[in-house]
């Protein structure tokens, strides 16, 4: 919409040729050809001949052919969208399309505007030629024609000023702004339906002409026309006040929707089918529709809605209507099984169908539950007024009480109870299913069944222990059983069964009835009992056997128990060692094949139940036997008699005697001569093993060295047992010597590399025991009952220095030793096998100690002076400068410490000793200090007891590593030459 206000009015001419196509035939240009306007005036291109509904496209044709977007009305919108805000586009009607040209018509002289279908076909255009005065100077006004709104919308007002001129000012009138432009040329504001409708807004512009002909103030004015929803959805009433439901009247409704601009034009209204025909408008812009109904046929509520065309977003709004209907509580009319109201009571065997039906009544319509006997629930209806539900082939746990309960929050719930009975035979329930294997009675047995009517007929019988009793025995006079049905579930019963007195073990057998039928059930009694053992017997008698081992009988040991639970049997042989057990039994077999003496003893049968404690029988098996030595290894080796006396352990029984000792000489070649009176020998028996029979042989007097038969005899046998009679001598070493030298002292150069033989020779009866030491201790040989033994040592070397010992024992009086004294000369060099010396030590004012290997002491010593010159140049310090003292370890006699120091000031630097023996010499390197250069023998020693500790050890360390040489050399000589035994 434009409004305008002419300053100075002239005449012009707009020249139009307006095409327009639609998708389906060619569109006229309304108004077509030359038209004459005044410039002032706006103007209207109208497109028409397109099919009602097309989209019509606007565009304005720029020289160079493009073309610029102006609006469109799309299919199926009422509104049309400008693209331009120098024109408004509208749909005036169905078939028509328009655009207005609300900006100054000058300027669109020589333009072309265009007006197409969707697709861009047959486009035709229009030219526009105007002749105007730009002296003249306009005021315009655009805003849109129709603002729809519920009163939330913005709309944007623009003031234009035409013609040539400066300095624009703008103001408003009869409108409050919510929004401006810096230059006031714009006013955005939201209008407020219907109060807004219709007003004038105005905007004033005062400007200052450009020919300088002073300031001129025009105006001009827009109309705001609103559209606008009503502001209250729709209303349902009823010409009459209070409508029954049950009431079959005609009733009259009408729904009403006020306001609006325009009114709604879509209003719909229904109950159920029944829909009304027309909407009418009433003088105050009210519509209204109305229908008729029955009360007592309504069965939904009625719906009216209403829809506001022009923007429907804006306006969709619904009512509803229903009767108020009068609230019933819910109440069972009905309750039945089987057709019977009453309780139904029928037999199982049967296999009867139950059928139940229940119904109600009240408003609104209740929901029905129809609960078990244990209250669970069996089916369910949500607002009906029946339920149905069958049972096929009812059974004994269908018993009970049936519930139908009805409910539709009005009120208390309403129920009715029947209860069904289903009669059967006793029969397991699923907890106490009959096994194979019976229950065990102690105090009293639980038994769960199922049956209806509870049982009350018992009838018991006695089967014997393991149910092998050809005949039952009724028993009912000593058992008691009693059954109490279940509260919860009535077809239950649990039946308690005490036995009236203690019951004999055995399996016993109850049948269970009631007019239906019976059940047989089946149990143990075995009440606990510990175990006890009855008979432990060898080859059927009960009691201690005495047999013969030449008669090699085969011994069966026969355990026998009593108890419960069975027992486990447990034989043990003399000794208390285990020999065989079985569980759970009440006999034990064992056989002993071809007994021996060895099988002799006390022999246990244990059994035990874990009821009180295990109870046990003992039986001697009682063995004879000649007299024998014990074991078979090493039976031809001849005891040896050293002292007065001897202890032999032989196998017999009875415990035998001496009979004859018998001399044979030293070898045993001739025959035996009586020596009487010259043993004594008691024997005695072992107090843990029966058959182990222990002698003790005492010599008299002195004898004649050689070979004695004793001979053990008793009933069953003798034994010839021969010893050697040897007069005892201590032992001596009689010879030890080094590479066979006798001399105590053996001296040797370690630069020759010579090897040292050991040999050691002893005497003694019995033959002594040798070992050959090393000076740290450690057993470099030995031998066991030998006359001499050898031994090779590697190349000497100053670690391997010291005293050796040869020591020999026999056992009789104080065993003896000899010691040889091994020297080895070598030159000094440094006390362990570490790598060449990297660290200089430095002359410390208390002098400077140095550890060497060496022998005999060193007693050469030479000092030079390192300079740092080039060519380097060594300088000999002469005799007095240093003085230097060595002395021999007092333990490690191989080892010397040797302590150098100075009393004048030296100059600084490195500085190499050379010290020396009769074998040979060594370089010492150490660092001397300007400040520390001076020193005496009052200073004190620069060797901690930490550094002569670590020395020590490292001086063990490289004899450690002697010893090992020494003892492999030891192995490969004792492997490749004879074993010492």
């Amino acid at each position: 919409m434009c409004r305008q206000s002419r300053m100075r009015q002239q005449s012009g001419f707009i020249i139009f040729i307006l095409f327009s196509a639609s998708a389906l035939q060619l569109p006229q240009c309304v108004d077509r050809g030359w038209m004459q306007l005044k410039e002032s005036e706006m103007f209207t291109i109208t497109c028409q001949g397109f099919v009602t509904g097309d989209t019509v496209k606007w565009s304005l044709v720029l020289l160079s052919g493009v073309k610029q977007p102006i609006g469109v009305c799309r299919s199926g919108e009422v509104q049309c969208q400008t693209e331009n805000s120098g024109f408004m586009v509208t749909r005036p009607s169905p078939t028509f399309s328009a655009v207005r040209v609300i900006q100054n018509v000058g300027s669109l002289d020589d333009q072309t505007i265009s007006c197409s279908g969707d697709d861009d076909a047959n486009t035709q255009f229009c030219n526009i030629k105007v002749v105007y005065d730009k002296s003249n100077v306009f005021v315009f006004v655009t805003g849109p024609d129709v603002i729809i709104t519920n009163g939330t919308a913005s709309v944007t007002l623009k003031c234009t000023v035409t013609g040539l001129v400066t300095d624009v000012r703008f103001m408003w009138s009869n409108v409050k702004c919510d929004a401006q432009a810096s230059d006031g040329s714009t006013c955005i504001f939201t209008p407020i339906p219907p109060q807004d409708d219709g007003k004038v807004v105005t905007c004033t512009a005062n400007v200052s002409k450009s020919d300088g002909s002073g300031r001129e103030e025009a105006s001009a004015s827009y109309a705001v026309s609103l559209r606008y929803p009503p502001f209250t959805p729709p209303v349902i009433s009823s010409n009459v006040p209070d409508v029954d439901f049950r009431s079959r009247e005609i009733v009259t409704l009408t729904c009403r929707v006020k306001g609006g601009k325009p009114p709604v034009s879509v209003l719909r209204f229904a109950c159920g089918g029944n829909a009304a025909s027309r909407s009418d408008v009433t003088a105050d812009g009210t519509v209204a529709s109305s229908l008729t109904i029955v009360p007592a046929d309504l069965v939904d509520a009625c719906i009216c809605s209403a829809v506001w065309s022009p923007e429907p977003q804006l306006y969709t709004a619904t009512a509803t209507w229903s009767i108020t209907q009068r609230e019933i509580p819910a109440k069972i009319t009905m309750f039945s099984s089987n057709g019977y109201t009453n309780d139904v009571s029928i037999n199982e065997r049967d296999k009867t169908t139950v059928t139940f039906r229940c119904q109600a009544d009240g408003y609104p319509d209740p929901s029905l539950t129809l609960k078990g006997p244990d209250n669970n629930t069996l089916t369910t209806t949500q607002s009906r007024r029946e339920l149905g539900y069958f049972i096929t082939s009812a059974i004994c746990e269908h018993t009970g009480v049936y519930t139908c309960a009805a409910e539709n929050g009005i009120g208390a719930r309403d129920e009715v109870r029947k209860h069904l009975t289903v009669n059967c035979a006793p029969r397991y329930s699923p907890r106490d299913k009959s096994s194979s294997s019976p229950q065990i009675l102690e105090t009293e047995l639980s038994l769960e069944i199922i049956a209806i009517p509870p049982p009350t007929n018992f009838t018991f019988t006695y089967q014997g222990i393991d149910m092998t009793n050809e005949a039952s025995i009724i028993v009912d006079d000593i058992v008691n059983i009693s059954c109490k049905e279940d509260s919860e579930r009535e077809y239950v019963s649990t039946c308690i069964i005490r036995p009236k007195t203690r019951l004999e073990n055995g399996v016993y057998r109850v049948n269970i009835s009631n007019p239906f039928g019976g059940l047989e059930y089946v149990f143990k009694v075995l009440f606990q009992a510990p175990a006890k053992v009855t008979l432990l017997s060898f080859n059927g008698a009960n009691n201690s056997l005495t047999v013969s081992e030449e008669d090699q009988q085969s011994i069966n040991i026969t355990c026998e128990a009593m108890g419960y639970p069975k027992p486990t049997l447990l034989l043990r042989q003399p000794g208390g060692a285990a020999m065989t057990s079985v569980k759970s039994a009440y006999r034990l077999l064992h056989t002993l094949a071809f007994v021996r003496c060895e099988n002799m003893g006390l022999y246990t049968c244990v059994a035990d139940n874990g009821v009180d404690t295990a109870d046990q029988m003992e039986r001697f098996l009682n063995i004879n036997c000649g007299p024998r030595r014990i074991g078979t290894d090493d039976l031809d080796e001849i005891p040896r008699l050293n002292g007065t006396t001897m202890q032999v352990e032989l196998i017999a029984n009875p415990v035998p005697s001496v009979s004859s000792y018998i001399y044979r000489d030293e070898t045993g070649s001739k025959d035996g001569i009586l020596a009487t009176g010259l043993f004594e020998t008691t024997c005695e028996r072992d107090l843990n093993l029966t058959y182990i029979v222990l002698c003790l042989i005492k010599r008299l007097q002195p004898l004649d060295d050689g070979l004695y038969d004793v001979i053990f005899t008793n009933p069953y046998g003798s034994l010839v047992f021969a010893l050697q009679l040897e007069n005892a001598e201590s032992a001596a070493v009689a010879s030890f010597t080094l590479n066979n030298i006798a001399s105590k002292v053996l001296v040797v150069n370690e630069s020759e590399a010579v090897s040292v033989e050991l040999e050691c020779k002893v005497s003694g009866k019995p033959l002594p025991t040798i070992k050959l030491t090393q000076p740290d201790g450690a057993v470099l040989a030995s031998s066991v009952s030998a006359g001499e033994v050898k031994f090779s040592l590697p190349p000497a070397v100053c670690e391997m220095m010291g005293p050796y010992t040869c020591a020999a024992d026999n056992g009789v009086g104080t065993p003896d030793k000899m010691l040889r004294h091994l020297i080895v000369n070598c030159a000094p060099r440094p006390f362990s096998f570490s790598t060449p010396q990297s660290v200089l030590e430095t002359l410390s004012p208390g002098g400077l100690y140095i550890r060497l290997i060496a022998h005999p002491v060193p007693d050469r010593f030479t000092y030079t002076y390192h300079s740092d010159a080039i060519p380097r140049e060594d300088k000999e310090i002469p005799a007095g400068v240093f003085t230097t003292s060595c002395e021999q370890d007092r333990l490690l006699e191989n080892v010397v410490t040797c302590h150098l120091s100075t009393n004048q000031t030296l100059e600084e630097g490195e500085y190499k000793l050379a010290v020396g023996n009769q074998m040979g010499s060594s370089d010492y390197l150490f660092w001397v200090s300007a400040e520390k250069s001076v020193s005496g023998s009052t200073q004190g020693s620069n060797l901690s007891t930490g550094e002569f500790a670590g020395i020590i050890v490292g001086v063990m360390v490289a004899i450690s590593i002697i010893i090992i040489a020494v003892a492999i050399a030891v192995h490969r000589q004792n492997k490749g030459n004879h074993s010492l035994h």
